[in-house]
């Protein structure tokens, strides 16, 4: 078989392509990012992907397509020794601007769940690998005439001194594979999850959530927060 190259590998999703340096050809992603499937047995965290490759060989005057798949998977196992084990906290926030006239209130909650019926202390909370935040933002008082719009929700570490952003939701669609939305009987409340994550290189492991959203007329079916997204995974 002749050699391949790193442009021909990549993983379960496709636009996560392998790159190559002197000696090796590396392929790289965060644990929930390119389709990559988390599973937690006890204190463990599998995570597991497929390598991919379809290309074509040239010779001479012919050529062959060639394709393999390679699962692999990684394992994490958590410490039990409370000084270790990874956590994550959450403090979220909403920013709010209103064009229109007018006084409204939205608010950026977390629940313990998928059924959103507790709430958690948005301060203290804390989340494990394997995890899930499920989040809600709403208007404080329902509002019938309102529908919510999420122009962007993001992380942001807990230091004053950082600049650094990591975007999960954008123009009300994912840009994160973890993103699940659920359903809701109001307009005016947008809920989904989002896989806990931290950022490298910082000694603080806390994250700030942030999102930036908007309002429409529920009633109108052609503005913007009616807009559907493109294989936008949803939880009912």
């Amino acid at each position: 078989m002749p050699r391949l190259k790193a442009a021909d590998l990549h993983l379960k999703k496709s636009d996560c392509r392998a790159k190559e340096n002197e000696t090796h050809i590396v392929l790289e992603t965060r644990p929930y990012e390119c389709q990559t499937s988390v599973k937690t047995f006890g204190t463990a965290v599998v995570y597991t992907n497929i390598i991919r490759s379809k290309a074509k060989f040239i010779s001479g005057i012919i050529e062959r397509a060639s394709s393999f798949s390679l699962p692999f998977k990684c394992v994490f196992v958590a410490s039990p020794h409370p000084n270790f084990a990874r956590r994550f906290k959450l403090k979220p926030s909403v920013q709010f601007t209103t064009i229109s006239s007018g006084s409204y209130s939205v608010g950026l909650t977390q629940f313990t769940d998928q059924t959103y019926k507790t709430e958690m202390d948005p301060v203290s909370a804390r989340m494990s690998y394997g995890s899930k935040m499920y989040l809600q933002v709403s208007m404080d008082s329902a509002n019938a005439t309102m529908a919510i719009y999420l122009n962007l929700c993001y992380g942001r570490p807990i230091s004053r001194d950082s600049n650094q952003r990591y975007d999960f939701i954008k123009d009300n669609c994912p840009v994160d594979d973890s993103v699940l939305f659920y359903k809701s009987d109001r307009a005016d409340q947008k809920r989904f999850s989002v896989s806990p994550f931290e950022f490298s290189g910082t000694i603080y492991r806390s994250v700030f959530v942030d999102c930036i959203v908007s309002l429409c007329d529920s009633s109108s079916r052609v503005s913007k927060c009616f807009n559907k997204c493109k294989n936008s995974p949803l939880r009912f």
